[in-house]
């Protein structure tokens, strides 16, 4: 019996997406809003500390979404865009590119 990890701090295609998020984030450990509550949790700790540089990242749905899925923060490889909602304030949809794909 064996198990490895491989560590990727800085995805930057989307193959390595796909290698670390296969299935994508909805229902796993990185889907914060559904699977663990832990959205709530950040979000008060970001909007408590607003001038904390790495809080203050979790504030905009790009930023945050590049730093918690460990996306490389390079618009050179990877691209974000961000849609919002016209109904709900509160809800975007938040797109990579990966442009070396």
């Amino acid at each position: 019996t064996s198990e490895t990890l491989h560590d990727m701090d800085s995805i930057c295609t989307a193959e390595e997406f796909r290698q670390a998020y296969p299935d994508g984030i909805t229902g796993t450990m990185m889907d914060y809003v559904s699977f663990n509550g832990a959205g709530a949790a950040l979000n008060d700790h970001a909007t408590s500390n607003r001038a904390d540089w790495w809080y203050g990242k979790l504030l905009e749905p790009a930023s945050a979404a590049v730093t918690l899925l460990n996306i490389l923060d390079n618009p050179n490889k990877v691209g974000v865009r961000v849609e919002k909602t016209d109904t709900d304030s509160d809800t975007c949809t938040v797109t990579f590119e990966f442009h070396e794909d």
